[in-house]
């Protein structure tokens, strides 16, 4: 009890009160995810019309894109450079911060089949083949393949991953799954309602329905819960949080 006191003690010190952001009910009825880059600008992706909309924090729409197929946004912590996947078509797309799309690419000509993808940088791209049971490394500015690692894994249900320093983290039936490429060790730890992952400098954050874990030193650490919320999510300066019909952000003294 008293370790679930000090770490409830800790948010709300560390955490401005919750401030509305003014976008219509409506419209938050529809969203699947919700996304916030680094400058505070609010991303919204509606599964009902494809739609990938951006907001400022006055609830203001700043650009918005329309697609005719399902997509997945992998990262918004680039505003400059933001990047769409679609399982469907096979096509990664690259949009700039006007949500105008800057390029398109087909890594299956290279790939094979793809089935998620992780972006490490301006430059580099992880890619899942549950056809090969590989994990690839792309260098997608080249368009060539450069390290391709077989995977004893299950590939179905994989929700999310990323790799960073040799390792392999993966999201799967409730669980974060961490494997070394070198000594295939695995580690595993169970995380419910886990939706994605995010990785911010030395830090991984698992982000669930209702939370933000941290995963550091081989240990999880919820650093934000809100219980009521239907979807969260973080930036470097705080969270969001969709509770009912409504978007509020929480702000990192």
């Amino acid at each position: 009890m008293r370790t679930l006191v000090f770490v409830i003690s800790f948010w709300v010190a560390n955490l401005s009160a919750q401030v509305l952001i003014p976008i219509d009910e409506e419209v938050l009825k529809s969203v699947q995810d919700i996304f916030i880059d680094d400058y505070e600008n609010i991303y919204l992706y509606q599964n009902n019309d494809f739609s990938f909309t951006k907001y400022n924090t006055q609830g203001q729409k700043q650009g918005r894109m329309m697609m005719v197929f399902p997509f997945k946004v992998q990262s918004v912590q680039n505003p400059l450079n933001i990047v769409l996947f679609s399982e469907n078509q096979q096509e990664i797309k690259m949009l700039d911060q006007n949500l105008n799309e800057i390029q398109s690419l087909k890594p299956s000509q290279s790939a094979s089949y793809i089935s998620h993808l992780y972006m490490e940088n301006l430059q580099l791209m992880w890619l899942l083949n549950p056809m090969s049971k590989t994990l690839l490394q792309y260098h997608f500015r080249e368009n060539r393949l450069l390290n391709s690692f077989v995977l004893d894994i299950d590939f179905n249900d994989i929700k999310d991953f990323i790799v960073d320093n040799g390792f392999l983290y993966y999201l799967q039936n409730d669980y974060l799954i961490k494997i070394s490429l070198i000594s295939k060790k695995v580690q595993k730890m169970e995380v419910s309602f886990a939706r994605k992952l995010r990785r911010e400098g030395n830090s991984i954050f698992v982000i669930t329905n209702t939370s933000v874990i941290e995963f550091q030193e081989d240990k999880l650490k919820t650093v934000f819960s809100e219980p009521k919320a239907q979807i969260v999510e973080k930036n470097n300066n705080g969270y969001l949080a969709l509770i009912g019909d409504k978007l509020y952000l929480y702000e990192l003294f």
